[in-house]
C-alpha cells in the first residue's frame, strides 16, 4: 500500500507540473487528466457523504460503536476534499 501511495504522489505531482508546460498539447492533456482525477474525487466524496449519512443514522439507532464508523468516514471525506483542493489550487487557479 505504501508503494501505491508513493506512485500516486509521483504521478500526481508529475501531472500538476505538466499543466504548466510551454508545449500546449501537453499542457492541455495534463489539465484534462487532472480534471478527471478531480471528477473521480468528487464521485468519492458523493459516495462518502452517502455512507456518512447512513453511518450517522445507524449510530443514532443502535447507539453503540457508531461513533468510530462516523469518524472513519468523516476522515476519509476530509482526505478526499483535501486532494480536490490541492488539485484545484495547483492546476486550475
Amino acid at each position: 500500500e505504501e508503494d501505491i501511495e508513493k506512485a500516486t504522489r509521483l504521478v500526481l505531482s508529475w501531472l500538476m507540473t505538466m499543466t504548466s508546460s510551454g508545449y500546449r498539447p501537453l499542457r492541455h492533456c495534463a489539465a484534462l487528466a487532472c480534471f478527471e482525477v478531480v471528477v473521480g474525487c468528487c464521485q468519492l466524496c458523493l459516495n462518502a457523504t452517502k455512507e456518512l449519512d447512513q453511518a450517522t443514522k445507524l449510530a443514532a439507532v443502535r447507539k453503540y460503536n457508531g461513533a468510530s464508523l462516523v469518524e472513519s468516514v468523516s476522515a476519509q471525506l476530509a482526505a478526499v476534499e483535501k486532494i480536490i483542493q490541492i488539485f484545484f489550487d495547483g492546476v486550475f487557479v
